[in-house]
C-alpha cells in the first residue's frame, strides 16, 4: 500500500471511530435521565448503595485500602479543606451541615459537575471526620499494607521498566524495518516513475506518427476532392456548353430555314435591292475601312506613348536598382557578421534540408505517379472527344442533307403555289427554277433586268411593306452566321492545341486557351486575379500588353510566393 492510500485509510478510520465515539455519548446523554443516579443529582443528594453500619476500626482500615487503591480520591482528599473538631462534638460523630440544593437551570454537563462537588463537599463532611482518629491495629496494618503496597508498586515498577525496555527494543525493530520498507518503497516508486516515464515517451511518439499519418490521409484526400471536384466542373461545363451548342444549332437552323424561306419568295423582286444594297454595303465597307486607318493611327500614337512610359518606368527602375544597390552594400555589411552565427545554424539546416528533400523525392515520386495517371485519363478522354466529334460531323452531314433536300421540295411547292395564283389572259413571264434564282449581293443578281412594265404593279408595293420584316430576318441570319464562324474558329484552335487550358501546378508553361485573360490565368492558378501583375513580369519577353495575349501561346506561371 503507497503511504497517501495508507494516509487516507488511517483519516477514514479516526473518522470513523469519532463518529462511533460520538453516537455512544449522545446514546449515555440520552439514557442518564431514567438512571438512578439522574434522579439524585435532581435530588442533591449523594448517590449511595445500601449497606450496614460498620465499626470505626473497620472503617477506618477500608477508607485507608481505598485510599491506597485509589490515589486520585487522596489527592482529591488532600486538595479538600481540612476538617477542624468541635468540642461540642465527639470526634467520631458527623458534623452537621446544610442540604445542598442543585440550582435549576443548568446543562446536562453542568449539573454532573454540580453532582460531583457536593458528594465532594459531603464526604468531607461525613467520612474524612470519622477517620480522623485511627487506632493502633489499623494503624498497624495500615503501615503493614503501605509496605506491600509499596513492594507490590516497585515490582510493578521494575516490570514497567522492563516492559519498557522491551517496547523501546521492538520500537527500534519496527523503525528499521519501517526505514528498510520506506527504501524498497521508494526504490519501487522510483522504478515506476521511470516505467512511466517511458511509457509516456512511447505513447506521445505513436501520437506523433499518428498524427502525421492522419496529416498525410487529410492531404491524400484533400487532393482527390480536389480532383473530383475538377473534374465534375470540367464535365458540367462540357454539357452545359453540349446542350448551348445545340440550342444554338437549333436556333440557327430554324433562323435559317425562315431566312431560306423568305429568301426564296422575295429573291425575284430584290434584285434591284440588292444592288443598291451592295453600292450602300461598299460606301459602309470604305468607311470602315477609314475608320480602321484612323484607329490604327490612334493605336500607334497610344503604343509609342506607351513605349515612352516604359522607357521612364524603366529610368525609375533603373535609379531605384542604384538605391537598391547601395542598400544591397549596407546590407551586406551587416550580413557579414550575421553570416558568423549563421554558419553554426546551418549545419542543422542542413540536416533538416536532407531529410526534407527524402519526402520532397518522395512526394515528387508520388505527384509523377498521379501525373501518368491524370495524363492516361486525358488521352482517353481525348480519344472519346475525337470519336464524339467524328459522330457529331457525321450527325451534321446528315442534318445538312436533309434541310437541303427539305429546301428544295419547299421551293418547287412555292413556285407551284405562284404559278396556281396567276389570273388567266395576263402575260406571265415563266418562273425560274430554285437553281436559276440568284443570291443576294452576287454579279448574277446586279444583272438581273427590271421590270418591264412602266407602271408600279401591286407586288412592288407588297414588296415595299415587306421589305422591313425581311431586312430584321437577314440581320438576325447575318448574326447567327457570325456567331456560328466564330465558334467554328475557337473549335479550331482547340483542335490545333488539345493541350490548351489544361491547369499546371507553378512552376510551369501554360498553354492559352480561347477566352483567357492574365487575370483568369491567376485566378485559375493562384486563386486570386490580382496576382496577374506576377506572370505579366515573368513574360516581358512573350507578352507586350498584358490586356492581349492568343490562343496556343506559351506562358511561363511562376511559383505563388
Amino acid at each position: 500500500m503507497k503511504p497517501s492510500q495508507l494516509a487516507v485509510s488511517v483519516g477514514k478510520t479516526a473518522a470513523a471511530a469519532m463518529r462511533a465515539g460520538a453516537l455512544v455519548l449522545i446514546a449515555l446523554v440520552a439514557l442518564l435521565p431514567s438512571t438512578h443516579l439522574w434522579a439524585a443529582i435532581d435530588r442533591g443528594e449523594p448517590v449511595s448503595r445500601p449497606h450496614t453500619a460498620l465499626g470505626e476500626s473497620d472503617f477506618a482500615r477500608s477508607a485507608t485500602v481505598e485510599t491506597i487503591r485509589y490515589p486520585t480520591l487522596q489527592m482529591a482528599d488532600a486538595m479538600a479543606p481540612p476538617a477542624r473538631s468541635d468540642a461540642s462534638n465527639p470526634p467520631n460523630t458527623a458534623k452537621p451541615h446544610k442540604a445542598d440544593t442543585p440550582p435549576s437551570g443548568l446543562s446536562p454537563l453542568d449539573r454532573i459537575q454540580d453532582w460531583l462537588a457536593r458528594a465532594n463537599r459531603e464526604y468531607q463532611t461525613t467520612v474524612i471526620p470519622r477517620l480522623s482518629v485511627p487506632t493502633p491495629e489499623s494503624i498497624a496494618a495500615e503501615k503493614r499494607k503501605v509496605e506491600e503496597a509499596q513492594q507490590a508498586e516497585e515490582a510493578r515498577k521494575a516490570a514497567e521498566q522492563a516492559r519498557l525496555a522491551e517496547e523501546a527494543r521492538k520500537a527500534e525493530e519496527a523503525k528499521q524495518a519501517e526505514e528498510a520498507r520506506k527504501a524498497a518503497e521508494q526504490a519501487r516508486l522510483a522504478e515506476e516513475a521511470r516505467k512511466a516515464e517511458e511509457a509516456k515517451q512511447a505513447e506521445e511518439a505513436r501520437k506523433a506518427a499518428e498524427q502525421a499519418r492522419l496529416a498525410e490521409e487529410a492531404r491524400k484526400a484533400e487532393e482527390a476532392k480536389q480532383a473530383e471536384e475538377a473534374r465534375k466542373a470540367a464535365e458540367q461545363a462540357r454539357l452545359a456548353e453540349e446542350a448551348r451548342k445545340a440550342e444554338e444549332a437549333k436556333q440557327a437552323e430554324a433562323a435559317r430555314q425562315a431566312a431560306e424561306q423568305a429568301r426564296l419568295a422575295e429573291e425575284a423582286r430584290k434584285a434591284e435591292e440588292a444592288k443598291q444594297a451592295e453600292e450602300a454595303r461598299k460606301a459602309a465597307e470604305q468607311a470602315r475601312l477609314a475608320e480602321e486607318a484612323r484607329k490604327a493611327e490612334e493605336a500607334k500614337q497610344a503604343e509609342e506613348a506607351r513605349q515612352a512610359a516604359e522607357q521612364a518606368r524603366l529610368a525609375e527602375e533603373a535609379r531605384k536598382a542604384e538605391e537598391a544597390k547601395q542598400a544591397e552594400a549596407a546590407r551586406q555589411a551587416a550580413e557579414q557578421q550575421r553570416l558568423a552565427e549563421e554558419a553554426r545554424k546551418a549545419e542543422e539546416a542542413k540536416q533538416a534540408e536532407a531529410e526534407r528533400q527524402a519526402a520532397e523525392q518522395a512526394r515528387l515520386a508520388e505527384e509523377a505517379r498521379k501525373a501518368e495517371e491524370a495524363r492516361k485519363a486525358e488521352e482517353q478522354r481525348q480519344a472519346a472527344d475525337a470519336q464524339r466529334k467524328a459522330d457529331e460531323a457525321k450527325s451534321l452531314a446528315e442534318a445538312q442533307a436533309k434541310a437541303e433536300e427539305a429546301k428544295k421540295a419547299e421551293a418547287n411547292r412555292q413556285h407551284a403555289a405562284a404559278a396556281d395564283a396567276e389570273p388567266d389572259g395576263e402575260p406571265s413571264a415563266e418562273p425560274m427554277p430554285p437553281e436559276a434564282i440568284p443570291s443576294p449581293g452576287t454579279d448574277a443578281a446586279q444583272k438581273l433586268p427590271p421590270s418591264t412594265s412602266g407602271e408600279e404593279s401591286d407586288s412592288d408595293l407588297q414588296e415595299e411593306t415587306a421589305q422591313a420584316p425581311v431586312k430584321s430576318q437577314q440581320n438576325h441570319a447575318n448574326h447567327v452566321r457570325r456567331a456560328a464562324t466564330k465558334r467554328w474558329i475557337s473549335r479550331m484552335h482547340r483542335d490545333r492545341c488539345p493541350s490548351s487550358g489544361r491547369r499546371i501546378t507553378p512552376p510551369g508553361y501554360y498553354r492559352v486557351q480561347s477566352g483567357d485573360s492574365l487575370w483568369r490565368i491567376s485566378r485559375r492558378h493562384y486563386r486570386a486575379g490580382a496576382r496577374y501583375r506576377r506572370i505579366y513580369r515573368a513574360n516581358r519577353s512573350r507578352i507586350r500588353d498584358p490586356d492581349l495575349i492568343y490562343p496556343c501561346q506559351m506562358i511561363y506561371v511562376p511559383r505563388r510566393h
